[in-house]
């Protein structure tokens, strides 16, 4: 008798257990269990057009190095899910739709604060340093820069985001109407700073053509080469002063709004969706 009531109770205390287990597992992988999970790195959001989590920040970032779109959980960035989507706080993102809203704001030179750089005659004598051959001596000493992304209509050149000046004669009111006259400086993916000079000089129905040849070579002056960099990091940052457009459904109903950007170092582009402004808001330019 004894044994049997043992057996009974075995069996009672074994499918409280059970019960409890799938009770413990409903819990955790739905509402609020489910976030904590997610946050603490146990599970991976899988998400979908049906699928939204709550979470404290609404964070997306743009990497612009390897041209990719994220989102923030509040303790982690993840990609978007399978069907190109992420949705929490009721909104939901496109993957495709943010990427281009970035690449359009990050890569319009036009709206930045100037496209036409004063650079000093010392710059350039000091890149032609030793001016020596009679191509260098004929060359006029140039104090105007254009400056522009390389190749926009190229995808891989966006992913590169190599940026070039090219030393100019006239002052275009919008780049990239000047010729190079002086050689080409660029600011390299690999953050190297590199100068491609003028080799020939050539004269066509009257007018001087500005021939470069041979690779670009890395700038090794250290002061010269910080100058420059910090000269054109200026200009790149310059488009944070600016509001970002975003593009999203939220509540079921597309709409847009606009969104101050920040730069994260070494390639990345950041967004709260949560803090929208005005478009013609002038936003502070922040470099983490």
């Amino acid at each position: 008798m004894n044994k049997k009531a043992f057996e009974i109770r075995t069996l009672f205390i074994g499918v409280v257990m059970v019960m409890f287990i799938i009770a413990l597992y409903f819990l955790l992988m739905t509402g609020a269990g489910r976030d904590l999970l997610i946050k603490a790195g146990i599970i991976i959001p899988t998400l979908n057009s049906s699928t939204t989590i709550k979470i404290d920040s609404e964070i997306i970032r743009f990497d612009i190095s390897q041209d990719k779109v994220q989102w923030y959980d509040s303790v982690n960035f993840w990609d978007f899910d399978k069907t190109g989507q992420a949705s929490f706080n009721k909104k939901t993102l496109q993957e495709s739709q943010i990427k281009n809203d970035f690449k359009n704001y990050y890569y319009d030179y036009h709206a930045r604060k100037e496209s036409v750089l004063d650079i000093s005659p010392r710059i350039m004598q000091k890149l032609y340093a030793p001016c020596t051959d009679p191509v260098c001596q004929q060359l006029p000493i140039l104090k105007k820069g254009c400056i522009l992304f390389t190749n926009l209509n190229s995808e891989a050149s966006m992913l590169t985001h190599d940026i070039i000046i090219n030393l100019i004669e006239d002052n275009p009111q919008i780049c990239p109407a000047g010729e190079p006259v002086g050689g080409i400086i660029s600011l390299r993916a690999n953050n190297n700073v590199e100068f491609l000079k003028v080799t020939e000089i050539k004269e066509l129905n009257g007018r001087k053509q500005y021939i470069m040849g041979g690779k670009s070579e890395i700038v090794k002056d250290t002061q010269l080469e910080n100058e420059i960099r910090n000269k054109i990091n200026t200009w790149r940052t310059s488009i944070l002063s600016k509001p970002i457009k975003i593009s999203y459904v939220e509540n079921n109903a597309p709409t847009s709004n606009y969104f101050c950007a920040s730069f994260y170092n070494p390639s990345y582009l950041k967004v709260d969706l949560s803090l929208p402004v005005h478009q013609d808001t002038v936003c502070p330019i922040k470099i983490i």
